[in-house]
């Protein structure tokens, strides 16, 4: 029977991934700025929405006044989500928040895997070649299905992978929530790479028989 409230409204962490005064110094990533809204409105929900949307609209209207600055801020946003090979799994896994509060870093995992030496350097260099197959293949995917009549079960994936980023275009980022969105690459990554290993196998054939 406990009353919780109306909590944050879900406009505050669009206003958060909009903002680049986080202490990550990464445009629209993790804030306190959700936090210190609720704060300043004393739990009001609609009072935190108007804050936010003020936010918002202060945001907007800087992106539409100086073009450089939006297409650097989106462009950094979305290079920190989509390109850290590990998407923060090596980080999650690395460590585990006390009772207390502190978080704790599991040694073996953070000190020969995340933190560097020669096992970080082989294991991102392996992830960063991975994740770079899986886009440039599941980009001749789409590519493929553009130019074929495709049915409406074939296009599912592209969908739910473009609602994703979309939506972490605006939301609070974090490469850890763009992680289920690159998994949905992952067949037609496939699909791409069979497509290229047919034609190469093909020209390969043709090149025979001509001689």
């Amino acid at each position: 029977g406990a009353d919780f409230g109306d909590g944050m409204p879900t406009i505050s962490w669009i206003a958060m991934g909009l903002r680049d005064d986080n202490q990550m110094g990464i445009p629209g990533w993790w804030s306190l700025y959700p936090w210190n809204v609720m704060l300043e409105a004393n739990g009001d929900a609609k009072v935190q929405s108007q804050i936010a949307t003020s936010s918002l609209i202060d945001s907007l209207n800087s992106f539409l006044s100086d073009s450089i600055y939006a297409g650097r801020f989106f462009c950094t946003k979305l290079q920190s989500e989509w390109t850290d090979p590990t998407f923060q799994t090596l980080l999650y896994s690395s460590y585990s928040q006390q009772p207390d509060g502190s978080v704790k870093y599991s040694a073996p995992v953070y000190s020969t895997i995340y933190s560097g030496g020669i096992s970080n350097k082989v294991s991102i260099g392996y992830m960063d070649a991975y994740q770079s197959m899986i886009y440039l293949a599941s980009i001749a995917a789409i590519a493929l299905s553009l130019k074929k009549r495709t049915k409406t079960s074939d296009i599912m994936l592209p969908v739910c992978f473009f609602l994703g980023f979309g939506v972490y275009l605006l939301w609070e980022a974090k490469s850890i929530y763009a992680l289920p969105f690159f998994i949905c690459l992952l067949p037609l990554a496939a699909f791409g790479l069979n497509y290229v290993f047919e034609r190469v196998d093909h020209r390969i054939e043709k090149t025979r028989f001509d001689k």
